[in-house]
Protein backbone atom coordinates (compact mmCIF):
# COMPACT_ATOMS: atom_id res chain seq x y z
CA UNK A 1 0.00 0.00 0.00
CA UNK A 2 1.30 3.41 -0.83
CA UNK A 3 2.96 5.26 2.02
CA UNK A 4 3.98 8.57 0.58
CA UNK A 5 2.67 11.06 3.13
CA UNK A 6 4.70 10.43 6.28
CA UNK A 7 6.93 13.41 7.04
CA UNK A 8 10.57 13.04 6.05
CA UNK A 9 11.46 13.55 9.72
CA UNK A 10 9.69 10.30 10.69
CA UNK A 11 11.88 7.21 10.67
CA UNK A 12 9.69 4.24 11.53
CA UNK A 13 12.02 1.27 11.84
CA UNK A 14 9.34 -1.44 11.52
CA UNK A 15 8.02 -0.50 14.95
CA UNK A 16 4.54 0.45 13.80
CA UNK A 17 2.94 -0.19 10.43
CA UNK A 18 3.75 2.64 8.03
CA UNK A 19 0.34 2.23 6.44
CA UNK A 20 -1.32 2.50 9.85
CA UNK A 21 0.63 5.69 10.61
CA UNK A 22 -0.21 7.17 7.23
CA UNK A 23 -3.84 6.17 6.78
CA UNK A 24 -5.42 4.64 9.90
CA UNK A 25 -4.06 6.59 12.86
CA UNK A 26 -6.14 9.62 11.85
CA UNK A 27 -9.26 7.65 12.84
CA UNK A 28 -8.17 7.65 16.49
CA UNK A 29 -9.68 10.38 18.75
CA UNK A 30 -6.31 10.95 20.44
CA UNK A 31 -4.88 11.97 17.08
CA UNK A 32 -7.57 14.58 16.45
CA UNK A 33 -8.28 15.80 19.98
CA UNK A 34 -5.28 18.13 20.40
CA UNK A 35 -6.61 21.56 21.47
CA UNK A 36 -3.18 22.74 22.66
CA UNK A 37 -1.07 21.55 19.75
CA UNK A 38 -0.54 24.99 18.25
CA UNK A 39 0.56 26.66 21.48
CA UNK A 40 2.71 23.66 22.43
CA UNK A 41 4.30 23.71 18.98
CA UNK A 42 5.14 27.39 19.33
CA UNK A 43 6.62 26.90 22.81
CA UNK A 44 8.74 23.90 21.76
CA UNK A 45 9.94 25.67 18.62
CA UNK A 46 10.93 28.71 20.66
CA UNK A 47 12.81 26.44 23.06
CA UNK A 48 14.53 24.69 20.16
CA UNK A 49 15.51 27.94 18.42
CA UNK A 50 17.12 29.17 21.64
CA UNK A 51 19.15 26.01 22.25
CA UNK A 52 19.97 24.61 18.80
CA UNK A 53 22.69 27.06 17.63
CA UNK A 54 25.15 25.91 20.34
CA UNK A 55 23.62 22.54 21.19
CA UNK A 56 26.45 20.48 19.70
CA UNK A 57 28.83 21.89 22.32
CA UNK A 58 26.64 20.92 25.27
CA UNK A 59 27.27 17.79 27.30
CA UNK A 60 24.59 15.35 28.37
CA UNK A 61 23.65 17.14 31.59
CA UNK A 62 23.39 20.49 29.82
CA UNK A 63 21.31 19.02 27.01
CA UNK A 64 18.89 17.57 29.54
CA UNK A 65 18.64 20.65 31.72
CA UNK A 66 18.33 23.22 28.93
CA UNK A 67 16.22 21.35 26.39
CA UNK A 68 15.04 17.81 27.11
CA UNK A 69 13.47 18.38 30.53
CA UNK A 70 11.68 21.64 29.60
CA UNK A 71 10.35 19.91 26.46
CA UNK A 72 9.10 16.92 28.48
CA UNK A 73 7.30 19.29 30.82
CA UNK A 74 5.74 21.06 27.85
CA UNK A 75 4.42 17.66 26.73
CA UNK A 76 2.79 17.22 30.15
CA UNK A 77 5.14 14.60 31.54
CA UNK A 78 5.60 14.01 35.24
CA UNK A 79 8.95 12.34 35.86
CA UNK A 80 11.58 11.29 38.34
CA UNK A 81 15.19 12.01 37.36
CA UNK A 82 17.66 9.13 37.66
CA UNK A 83 15.66 6.78 39.89
CA UNK A 84 17.50 3.79 41.36
CA UNK A 85 16.99 0.50 39.51
CA UNK A 86 18.29 -2.80 40.87
CA UNK A 87 19.40 -5.06 38.00
CA UNK A 88 21.38 -8.21 37.27
CA UNK A 89 24.33 -5.91 36.54
CA UNK A 90 24.04 -4.00 39.82
CA UNK A 91 22.43 -0.65 40.58
CA UNK A 92 21.65 1.41 37.49
CA UNK A 93 19.97 4.77 37.01
CA UNK A 94 17.84 5.37 33.92
CA UNK A 95 17.50 9.09 33.36
CA UNK A 96 13.70 9.17 33.70
CA UNK A 97 10.73 7.30 35.04
CA UNK A 98 7.47 8.77 33.74
CA UNK A 99 4.29 8.77 35.82
CA UNK A 100 0.60 9.31 34.94
CA UNK A 101 0.17 12.09 37.50
CA UNK A 102 1.85 14.07 40.25
CA UNK A 103 -0.09 12.03 42.83
CA UNK A 104 1.22 8.75 41.37
CA UNK A 105 4.72 10.19 41.43
CA UNK A 106 4.37 11.25 45.06
CA UNK A 107 2.98 7.86 46.09
CA UNK A 108 5.90 6.08 44.42
CA UNK A 109 8.35 7.95 46.67
CA UNK A 110 7.54 5.55 49.51
CA UNK A 111 9.29 2.85 47.44
CA UNK A 112 12.29 4.91 46.39
CA UNK A 113 15.52 2.93 45.87
CA UNK A 114 13.54 -0.25 45.22
CA UNK A 115 12.13 -1.61 41.97
CA UNK A 116 8.64 -1.26 43.43
CA UNK A 117 9.11 2.45 42.69
CA UNK A 118 8.52 1.71 38.99
CA UNK A 119 5.28 -0.23 39.47
CA UNK A 120 2.96 2.68 38.56
CA UNK A 121 5.36 4.30 36.09
CA UNK A 122 4.15 4.67 32.51
CA UNK A 123 7.52 4.37 30.83
CA UNK A 124 11.28 4.61 31.15
CA UNK A 125 13.45 7.27 29.52
CA UNK A 126 17.12 7.73 28.78
CA UNK A 127 18.86 10.84 27.46
CA UNK A 128 22.18 11.49 25.73
CA UNK A 129 24.18 14.50 24.65
CA UNK A 130 23.04 16.34 21.53
CA UNK A 131 25.90 14.97 19.42
CA UNK A 132 25.70 11.36 20.73
CA UNK A 133 24.97 8.67 18.15
CA UNK A 134 22.03 6.57 19.35
CA UNK A 135 23.17 3.42 17.56
CA UNK A 136 26.83 3.14 18.52
CA UNK A 137 28.99 2.73 21.57
CA UNK A 138 30.72 5.83 22.84
CA UNK A 139 34.46 6.00 22.27
CA UNK A 140 37.02 6.79 24.93
CA UNK A 141 37.02 6.55 28.71
CA UNK A 142 34.00 6.45 30.97
CA UNK A 143 31.59 4.04 32.58
CA UNK A 144 31.46 0.90 30.39
CA UNK A 145 27.68 0.57 30.74
CA UNK A 146 27.05 4.24 29.92
CA UNK A 147 29.30 3.90 26.87
CA UNK A 148 27.20 1.03 25.53
CA UNK A 149 24.98 1.38 22.49
CA UNK A 150 22.13 3.60 23.78
CA UNK A 151 19.60 1.29 22.13
CA UNK A 152 20.95 -1.56 24.23
CA UNK A 153 20.70 0.59 27.37
CA UNK A 154 17.02 1.46 26.88
CA UNK A 155 16.24 -2.21 26.26
CA UNK A 156 18.09 -3.12 29.46
CA UNK A 157 16.14 -0.52 31.44
CA UNK A 158 12.80 -1.66 30.02
CA UNK A 159 13.43 -5.22 31.18
CA UNK A 160 14.89 -4.22 34.51
CA UNK A 161 11.98 -1.91 35.37
CA UNK A 162 9.41 -4.27 33.78
CA UNK A 163 7.92 -1.50 31.62
CA UNK A 164 6.56 -1.77 28.08
CA UNK A 165 7.47 1.65 26.66
CA UNK A 166 10.71 3.57 26.59
CA UNK A 167 11.89 6.94 25.27
CA UNK A 168 15.45 7.43 24.08
CA UNK A 169 16.63 10.86 22.95
CA UNK A 170 19.64 13.07 22.39
CA UNK A 171 17.41 16.12 22.02
CA UNK A 172 17.60 16.06 18.23
CA UNK A 173 16.21 12.57 17.70
CA UNK A 174 13.39 11.11 19.76
CA UNK A 175 12.71 7.38 19.77
CA UNK A 176 10.03 5.07 21.10
CA UNK A 177 10.91 1.48 22.01
CA UNK A 178 8.63 -1.35 23.11
CA UNK A 179 9.84 -4.23 25.26
CA UNK A 180 8.33 -6.69 22.81
CA UNK A 181 10.94 -5.78 20.17
CA UNK A 182 13.50 -3.55 21.90
CA UNK A 183 15.93 -6.46 22.28
CA UNK A 184 16.49 -6.26 18.52
CA UNK A 185 17.90 -2.72 18.96
CA UNK A 186 16.93 -1.72 15.42
CA UNK A 187 13.16 -1.68 16.00
CA UNK A 188 11.95 1.76 17.04
CA UNK A 189 9.85 4.76 16.01
CA UNK A 190 11.96 7.88 15.57
CA UNK A 191 11.21 11.52 14.93
CA UNK A 192 14.03 13.84 13.91
CA UNK A 193 12.73 16.77 15.93
CA UNK A 194 15.54 19.03 14.76
CA UNK A 195 14.50 18.49 11.13
CA UNK A 196 10.85 18.91 12.07
CA UNK A 197 11.43 22.25 13.77
CA UNK A 198 13.96 23.67 11.32
CA UNK A 199 12.14 25.65 8.66
CA UNK A 200 14.55 27.86 6.70
CA UNK A 201 11.67 29.75 5.11
CA UNK A 202 9.64 30.35 8.25
CA UNK A 203 5.87 30.45 8.31
CA UNK A 204 5.20 32.10 4.99
CA UNK A 205 1.47 31.41 4.85
CA UNK A 206 -1.35 29.47 6.47
CA UNK A 207 -0.75 26.47 4.20
CA UNK A 208 2.87 26.13 5.34
CA UNK A 209 1.86 26.65 8.95
CA UNK A 210 -0.80 23.94 8.78
CA UNK A 211 1.63 21.55 7.10
CA UNK A 212 4.19 22.10 9.86
CA UNK A 213 1.56 21.46 12.51
CA UNK A 214 0.42 18.24 10.86
CA UNK A 215 4.02 17.03 10.59
CA UNK A 216 4.58 17.99 14.23
CA UNK A 217 1.58 15.83 15.16
CA UNK A 218 3.73 12.73 14.47
CA UNK A 219 5.90 13.81 17.36
CA UNK A 220 3.35 15.47 19.60
CA UNK A 221 0.68 12.75 19.66
CA UNK A 222 3.12 9.90 20.20
CA UNK A 223 5.48 11.43 22.78
CA UNK A 224 3.21 13.50 25.05
CA UNK A 225 2.08 12.12 28.41
CA UNK A 226 -1.43 11.37 27.11
CA UNK A 227 0.06 8.88 24.61
CA UNK A 228 1.32 6.69 27.48
CA UNK A 229 -1.64 7.06 29.86
CA UNK A 230 -4.12 4.13 29.87
CA UNK A 231 -7.74 4.91 29.07
CA UNK A 232 -10.85 3.14 30.33
CA UNK A 233 -10.00 -0.11 28.53
CA UNK A 234 -6.57 -0.22 30.16
CA UNK A 235 -4.73 0.55 26.91
CA UNK A 236 -2.81 3.69 26.10
CA UNK A 237 -2.85 5.43 22.74
CA UNK A 238 0.55 3.88 21.98
CA UNK A 239 -0.82 0.44 22.85
CA UNK A 240 -3.70 1.03 20.43
CA UNK A 241 -1.38 2.13 17.62
CA UNK A 242 0.90 -0.87 18.14
CA UNK A 243 -1.99 -3.33 18.31
CA UNK A 244 -3.60 -1.82 15.22
CA UNK A 245 -0.28 -2.02 13.39
CA UNK A 246 0.15 -5.68 14.28
CA UNK A 247 -3.39 -6.56 13.23
CA UNK A 248 -2.93 -4.73 9.93
CA UNK A 249 0.36 -6.53 9.27
CA UNK A 250 -1.21 -9.94 9.92
CA UNK A 251 -4.04 -9.13 7.51
CA UNK A 252 -1.56 -7.99 4.86
CA UNK A 253 0.50 -11.16 5.41
CA UNK A 254 -2.52 -13.42 5.05
CA UNK A 255 -3.70 -11.64 1.91
CA UNK A 256 -0.18 -11.77 0.45
CA UNK A 257 -0.01 -15.51 1.11
CA UNK A 258 -3.00 -16.04 -1.16
CA UNK A 259 -1.54 -13.73 -3.79
CA UNK A 260 1.81 -15.49 -3.78
CA UNK A 261 0.03 -18.82 -4.22
CA UNK A 262 -1.75 -17.50 -7.33
CA UNK A 263 1.44 -15.84 -8.57
CA UNK A 264 3.32 -19.15 -8.48
CA UNK A 265 0.59 -20.84 -10.49
CA UNK A 266 0.66 -18.04 -13.09
CA UNK A 267 4.44 -18.18 -13.37
CA UNK A 268 4.43 -21.90 -14.02
CA UNK A 269 1.73 -21.52 -16.65
CA UNK A 270 3.51 -18.52 -18.14
CA UNK A 271 6.75 -20.41 -18.77
CA UNK A 272 4.96 -23.56 -19.83
CA UNK A 273 2.88 -21.82 -22.48
CA UNK A 274 5.33 -19.22 -23.82
CA UNK A 275 5.75 -20.20 -27.51
CA UNK A 276 9.50 -19.61 -27.84
CA UNK A 277 10.24 -22.02 -24.98
CA UNK A 278 8.97 -24.90 -27.14
CA UNK A 279 8.20 -27.25 -24.28
CA UNK A 280 6.69 -30.62 -25.15
CA UNK A 281 3.11 -30.01 -24.10
CA UNK A 282 2.40 -33.75 -23.89
CA UNK A 283 5.24 -34.31 -21.40
CA UNK A 284 6.45 -30.93 -20.11
CA UNK A 285 9.28 -30.68 -17.52
CA UNK A 286 6.80 -29.56 -14.87
CA UNK A 287 9.06 -30.24 -11.87
CA UNK A 288 11.91 -28.20 -13.37
CA UNK A 289 9.59 -25.31 -14.22
CA UNK A 290 8.08 -25.45 -10.72
CA UNK A 291 11.47 -25.41 -8.97
CA UNK A 292 12.71 -22.44 -10.97
CA UNK A 293 9.46 -20.52 -10.56
CA UNK A 294 9.91 -20.84 -6.79
CA UNK A 295 13.38 -19.31 -7.16
CA UNK A 296 12.00 -16.56 -9.38
CA UNK A 297 9.18 -15.82 -6.97
CA UNK A 298 11.57 -15.48 -4.05
CA UNK A 299 13.80 -13.20 -6.11
CA UNK A 300 10.85 -10.91 -6.75
CA UNK A 301 9.76 -10.95 -3.09
CA UNK A 302 13.33 -10.19 -2.02
CA UNK A 303 13.50 -7.19 -4.35
CA UNK A 304 10.12 -5.82 -3.27
CA UNK A 305 11.18 -6.11 0.37
CA UNK A 306 14.67 -4.70 -0.26
CA UNK A 307 13.37 -1.71 -2.21
CA UNK A 308 10.84 -0.94 0.51
CA UNK A 309 13.65 -0.91 3.10
CA UNK A 310 16.08 0.98 0.83
CA UNK A 311 18.41 -2.02 0.85
CA UNK A 312 18.21 -1.40 -2.87
CA UNK A 313 18.62 2.31 -3.74
CA UNK A 314 15.09 3.35 -4.62
CA UNK A 315 16.08 6.88 -3.60
CA UNK A 316 18.67 6.90 -6.40
CA UNK A 317 17.05 8.39 -9.52
CA UNK A 318 19.06 6.32 -12.00
CA UNK A 319 18.18 3.06 -10.27
CA UNK A 320 14.58 4.04 -9.55
CA UNK A 321 13.69 4.98 -13.13
CA UNK A 322 15.83 2.62 -15.19
CA UNK A 323 16.13 -0.61 -13.24
CA UNK A 324 13.85 -0.82 -10.20
CA UNK A 325 11.04 -3.30 -9.83
CA UNK A 326 9.00 -0.46 -8.36
CA UNK A 327 9.18 1.42 -11.67
CA UNK A 328 8.32 -1.73 -13.62
CA UNK A 329 5.30 -2.31 -11.35
CA UNK A 330 4.13 1.29 -11.79
CA UNK A 331 4.30 0.89 -15.58
CA UNK A 332 2.24 -2.30 -15.35
CA UNK A 333 -0.33 -0.67 -13.07
CA UNK A 334 -0.77 2.27 -15.43
CA UNK A 335 -1.27 -0.01 -18.43
CA UNK A 336 -3.74 -2.26 -16.61
CA UNK A 337 -5.69 0.75 -15.31
CA UNK A 338 -5.70 2.21 -18.81
CA UNK A 339 -6.99 -0.98 -20.41
CA UNK A 340 -3.80 -1.50 -22.44
CA UNK A 341 -3.19 -5.13 -23.38
CA UNK A 342 0.01 -7.18 -23.49
CA UNK A 343 1.25 -9.24 -26.43
CA UNK A 344 1.53 -12.94 -25.60
CA UNK A 345 4.79 -13.32 -27.54
CA UNK A 346 6.48 -10.21 -26.12
CA UNK A 347 8.84 -10.52 -23.14
CA UNK A 348 10.08 -6.98 -22.50
CA UNK A 349 9.26 -7.18 -18.79
CA UNK A 350 11.22 -10.41 -18.45
CA UNK A 351 14.25 -8.76 -20.09
CA UNK A 352 13.94 -5.89 -17.58
CA UNK A 353 13.83 -8.31 -14.65
CA UNK A 354 16.81 -10.32 -15.89
CA UNK A 355 18.89 -7.15 -16.16
CA UNK A 356 17.91 -6.28 -12.59
CA UNK A 357 18.86 -9.77 -11.39
CA UNK A 358 22.33 -9.40 -12.97
CA UNK A 359 22.74 -5.96 -11.37
CA UNK A 360 21.92 -7.34 -7.93
CA UNK A 361 24.18 -10.38 -8.36
CA UNK A 362 27.17 -8.40 -9.67
CA UNK A 363 26.65 -5.15 -7.74
CA UNK A 364 26.69 -1.62 -9.11
CA UNK A 365 29.58 0.60 -8.00
CA UNK A 366 28.53 2.53 -4.88
CA UNK A 367 24.81 2.05 -5.46
CA UNK A 368 24.21 -1.69 -4.95
CA UNK A 369 26.40 -4.07 -2.92
CA UNK A 370 27.05 -7.45 -4.47
CA UNK A 371 24.31 -9.78 -3.21
CA UNK A 372 26.25 -12.87 -4.19
CA UNK A 373 24.63 -15.45 -1.94
CA UNK A 374 23.55 -17.44 -4.98
CA UNK A 375 19.88 -16.51 -5.25
CA UNK A 376 20.53 -14.20 -8.22
CA UNK A 377 23.46 -16.10 -9.73
CA UNK A 378 22.54 -16.99 -13.34
CA UNK A 379 25.00 -19.91 -13.31
CA UNK A 380 23.15 -21.51 -10.40
CA UNK A 381 19.79 -21.25 -12.16
CA UNK A 382 20.41 -21.77 -15.89
CA UNK A 383 16.70 -22.36 -16.55
CA UNK A 384 15.94 -18.69 -15.80
CA UNK A 385 18.76 -17.71 -18.12
CA UNK A 386 17.56 -19.90 -21.01
CA UNK A 387 13.77 -19.58 -20.96
CA UNK A 388 11.32 -16.68 -21.13
CA UNK A 389 7.91 -15.66 -19.85
CA UNK A 390 5.52 -13.37 -21.69
CA UNK A 391 4.48 -9.85 -20.71
CA UNK A 392 0.86 -10.89 -20.21
CA UNK A 393 1.65 -13.53 -17.57
CA UNK A 394 4.41 -11.52 -15.86
CA UNK A 395 2.20 -8.43 -15.68
CA UNK A 396 -0.46 -10.45 -13.86
CA UNK A 397 2.15 -11.77 -11.43
CA UNK A 398 3.60 -8.33 -10.66
CA UNK A 399 0.09 -6.96 -10.21
CA UNK A 400 -0.72 -9.71 -7.71
CA UNK A 401 2.45 -9.11 -5.73
CA UNK A 402 2.32 -5.32 -5.60
CA UNK A 403 -1.35 -4.24 -5.35
CA UNK A 404 -4.40 -5.24 -3.37
CA UNK A 405 -7.81 -5.76 -4.92
CA UNK A 406 -8.57 -2.16 -3.97
CA UNK A 407 -5.62 -0.96 -6.06
CA UNK A 408 -3.41 0.01 -3.10
CA UNK A 409 0.30 -0.76 -3.13
CA UNK A 410 1.29 -3.52 -0.72
CA UNK A 411 3.59 -2.10 1.97
CA UNK A 412 6.41 -4.63 2.13
CA UNK A 413 8.17 -2.35 4.59
CA UNK A 414 5.49 -3.22 7.14
CA UNK A 415 6.36 -6.92 6.90
CA UNK A 416 9.10 -8.63 8.83
CA UNK A 417 11.39 -10.81 6.75
CA UNK A 418 10.01 -13.68 8.83
CA UNK A 419 6.58 -13.08 7.28
CA UNK A 420 8.03 -13.59 3.82
CA UNK A 421 9.87 -16.69 5.00
CA UNK A 422 6.65 -18.17 6.35
CA UNK A 423 4.82 -17.38 3.12
CA UNK A 424 7.54 -18.92 0.98
CA UNK A 425 7.84 -21.98 3.22
CA UNK A 426 4.11 -22.56 2.86
CA UNK A 427 4.49 -22.78 -0.92
CA UNK A 428 6.86 -25.71 -0.69
CA UNK A 429 4.07 -28.14 0.17
CA UNK A 430 2.29 -27.50 -3.15
CA UNK A 431 2.96 -29.35 -6.40
CA UNK A 432 1.80 -28.24 -9.86
CA UNK A 433 -0.83 -30.16 -11.79
CA UNK A 434 -2.30 -29.68 -15.25
CA UNK A 435 -6.07 -29.91 -15.48
CA UNK A 436 -7.15 -32.85 -17.65
CA UNK A 437 -10.67 -31.41 -17.71
CA UNK A 438 -12.57 -28.41 -16.37
CA UNK A 439 -12.22 -28.25 -12.56
CA UNK A 440 -14.22 -26.55 -9.82
CA UNK A 441 -13.28 -25.67 -6.23
CA UNK A 442 -15.05 -27.23 -3.26
CA UNK A 443 -14.60 -26.30 0.42
CA UNK A 444 -14.59 -28.83 3.23
CA UNK A 445 -13.28 -28.79 6.82
CA UNK A 446 -11.33 -25.53 6.47
CA UNK A 447 -9.61 -26.72 3.30
CA UNK A 448 -10.21 -26.35 -0.42
CA UNK A 449 -10.02 -29.12 -3.00
CA UNK A 450 -10.70 -29.39 -6.73
CA UNK A 451 -13.07 -31.78 -8.47
CA UNK A 452 -14.21 -32.24 -12.08
CA UNK A 453 -17.10 -30.05 -13.12
CA UNK A 454 -20.32 -32.07 -12.79
CA UNK A 455 -23.02 -29.46 -13.32
CA UNK A 456 -23.54 -26.69 -15.91
CA UNK A 457 -24.13 -24.22 -13.06
CA UNK A 458 -20.72 -24.75 -11.45
CA UNK A 459 -18.10 -22.04 -11.97
CA UNK A 460 -14.94 -23.37 -13.59
CA UNK A 461 -11.83 -22.50 -11.58
CA UNK A 462 -9.31 -24.21 -13.85
CA UNK A 463 -10.21 -24.95 -17.46
CA UNK A 464 -8.75 -27.97 -19.22
CA UNK A 465 -4.99 -27.47 -19.75
CA UNK A 466 -4.60 -24.88 -16.96
CA UNK A 467 -1.98 -25.17 -14.20
CA UNK A 468 -3.15 -25.51 -10.61
CA UNK A 469 -1.48 -26.40 -7.30
CA UNK A 470 -2.28 -29.15 -4.80
CA UNK A 471 -0.71 -30.47 -1.60
CA UNK A 472 0.20 -34.12 -1.15
CA UNK A 473 -3.18 -34.50 0.57
CA UNK A 474 -4.95 -33.25 -2.54
CA UNK A 475 -5.79 -29.89 -0.91
CA UNK A 476 -5.82 -26.68 -2.91
CA UNK A 477 -5.61 -24.25 0.01
CA UNK A 478 -5.89 -24.44 3.75
CA UNK A 479 -8.26 -21.73 4.96
CA UNK A 480 -7.17 -21.72 8.60
CA UNK A 481 -4.71 -19.33 10.21
CA UNK A 482 -1.07 -19.80 9.26
CA UNK A 483 0.75 -17.05 11.14
CA UNK A 484 1.32 -16.72 14.87
CA UNK A 485 2.05 -13.12 15.92
CA UNK A 486 5.51 -12.45 17.33
CA UNK A 487 4.27 -11.46 20.78
CA UNK A 488 2.53 -14.85 21.18
CA UNK A 489 5.63 -16.72 20.05
CA UNK A 490 7.78 -14.77 22.49
CA UNK A 491 5.34 -15.41 25.35
CA UNK A 492 5.41 -19.16 24.67
CA UNK A 493 9.20 -19.19 24.43
CA UNK A 494 9.67 -17.16 27.61
CA UNK A 495 7.35 -19.42 29.60
CA UNK A 496 8.47 -22.81 28.25
CA UNK A 497 12.03 -22.85 26.91
CA UNK A 498 13.51 -20.01 28.93
CA UNK A 499 13.19 -21.75 32.34
CA UNK A 500 15.18 -24.64 30.89
CA UNK A 501 18.15 -22.37 30.14
CA UNK A 502 20.00 -22.83 33.40
CA UNK A 503 22.45 -20.21 34.56
CA UNK A 504 20.92 -17.29 32.70
CA UNK A 505 17.89 -15.15 33.38
CA UNK A 506 15.17 -14.66 30.80
CA UNK A 507 16.26 -11.02 30.43
CA UNK A 508 19.85 -12.00 29.71
CA UNK A 509 18.76 -14.58 27.14
CA UNK A 510 16.50 -12.09 25.38
CA UNK A 511 19.12 -9.36 25.42
CA UNK A 512 21.59 -11.72 23.76
CA UNK A 513 18.93 -12.57 21.14
CA UNK A 514 19.37 -16.26 21.85
CA UNK A 515 15.61 -16.64 21.61
CA UNK A 516 15.21 -14.47 18.51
Amino acid sequence: MNVENLPDAVNNQSHFSNYYLDSLIIEQPQWVDTPNIESDYAAIKELFDAVAPNAAHRNEAQTEREFIQPLLEQLGHVFEVQPTLQTSQGTKRPDYAFFPSADAHDTAQSHVNTNQFFKTALAIGDAKAWSRNLDRKAQGKGDPFSNQNPSYQIDFYLRGADKLWGILTNGRQWRLYHRQTSYRLDRFYEVDLAALLTDPNGWQDDLTHNRDLENFRYFYCLFRRDAFTPSGDGKSFLDTVLEGSQQHTVVVSYDLKNRVYDALRLLIGGFLNFPRNRFDQTNPPLDEIHTNCLILLYRVLFILYAESRELLPLNNRDYAIQYSLNHLATDIHEKLDGGIGFAQRASRYWAHLRELFILINDGWEDHIPQYNGGLFNPQHHPFLKSYEIGDDALAQVIELLTRTEQGERIAYRDLDVRHLGNIYEGLLEYQPQIAAQDLVIVSKNKTEAVTPKSSPNQEVAYPEGAVYLLTDKGERKATGSYYTPDYIVRYIVENTLAPLCEGKSVDEILALKILD
